[in-house]
């Protein structure tokens, strides 16, 4: 957020994610995704997805390549 750099979608790789669900709606998802650089720069980011998603957002999440799920964390699956 501070060098304002627009990342592509093959310069960012996702080691790890989570999602969300909302307890009293179920269309109430989100997930929190880590994210890494190609320049080493990490962050996260929060994307509410199903009906209040931003479709430009999903899109370019969907080109991402390098998209992991760290099972190896201790969270339960």
């Amino acid at each position: 957020m501070q060098s304002e750099k627009i990342y592509s979608p093959h310069e960012v790789s996702v080691p790890d994610f989570f999602r969300f669900e909302g307890s009293s709606d179920p269309a109430d998802n989100s997930i929190l995704y880590a994210i890494e650089t190609d320049d080493h720069k990490r962050g996260t980011m929060v994307y509410a997805y199903g009906p209040y998603g931003d479709s430009k957002v999903s899109a370019f999440m969907k080109e991402v390549t390098d998209i992991h799920k760290n099972t190896e964390s201790g969270q339960p699956n």
